[in-house]
């Protein structure tokens, strides 16, 4: 009488595969969140680059016209929030072959700014390439002699300020949260508190980043 051998090789249960997926399953989450997250990174690396380009450009501007910053009781056409914020007409230089006077270099040098965080998007109809999404542009001044009357004397500090929308707060580089919920520095902060310059957080973003770049006379 032959007696049957028992096959040990029972292969992989129901509940042993469902195991094995539900394991890679959360290799893969784990994946795709760090790509995610690697991705996010990237942006905003991109987006503060180009702010320090847009920053870069204007106070090398503030530079080569640093005679007239400081002129007309520091209200120089630098610090006016409006020349940032209209990007429409092109200022007319009225020099002898075309060369702008001081005055009329600042306000060309405020719209190529304007321009520039805008992406040359200007026209009816055409498509929103902002160089920095919902970007703003700002010139501030320390005052360094605050009883003689001017709104920023001879010898002052300026400060550019660059505004833009941010998907996440980066506690990590000394971002706070503002009184409204969103994510700006101390300096950022204090500056869009002031009314006069015409910075409204609420309208850039969620999570609003900020750039400051120092200008020394």
């Amino acid at each position: 009488m032959r007696i049957p051998i028992k096959n040990k090789n029972q292969g992989f249960s129901l509940m042993e595969v469902l195991i094995a997926m539900i394991i890679i399953a959360v290799g893969l989450l784990g994946y795709m969140a760090l790509q995610l997250a690697s991705i996010n990174s990237n942006q905003d690396g991109m987006a503060r680059s180009q702010a320090i380009y847009v920053s870069q450009e204007l106070a090398s501007a503030i530079r080569a016209n640093r005679e007239y910053s400081f002129q007309s009781g520091g209200l120089s056409e630098y610090l006016k929030a409006e020349n940032y914020m209209n990007c429409d007409e092109q200022p007319v230089c009225t020099g002898p072959d075309g060369t702008c006077l001081a005055i009329e270099q600042a306000l060309t040098d405020t719209w190529q700014a304007c321009q520039t965080i805008n992406g040359f998007t200007v026209g009816p109809g055409e498509t929103n390439d902002d160089l920095l999404l919902n970007g703003e542009i700002r010139v501030g001044c320390s005052d360094r002699d605050t009883i003689d009357g001017d709104l920023c004397s001879p010898g002052s500090a300026l400060t550019i300020y660059t505004f833009w929308a941010n998907g996440a707060k980066r506690t990590d580089v000394g971002q706070i949260a503002s009184v409204n919920s969103q994510v700006a520095n101390t300096r950022c902060s204090n500056f869009a508190a002031d009314a006069a310059n015409q910075i409204v957080l609420s309208n850039l973003g969620d999570e609003v980043d900020c750039l400051v770049l120092d200008v020394m006379p």
